[in-house]
């Protein structure tokens, strides 16, 4: 869902610099499907984003 909103601001960006980009979202998005005819995409890379995984390192910076 959100990812749709984001297209003419991904699209805009290649645009800009003339090249093609590279999106980092979600599995479930399921970008690679949905996105992989558009010619202002270069790669979809999926991650996981695991949640909290900043905070909790954060935390053990600060500890030490």
């Amino acid at each position: 869902g959100d990812l749709i909103w984001q297209l003419p601001y991904i699209k805009a960006i290649s645009e800009y610099h003339n090249q093609k980009v590279t999106i980092l979202t979600r599995p479930t998005t399921h970008a690679k499907i949905l996105y992989s005819d558009l010619n202002y995409i270069e790669e979809i890379i999926y991650n996981t984003f695991k949640k909290n995984f900043y905070s909790s390192f954060q935390r053990n910076v600060n500890f030490i």
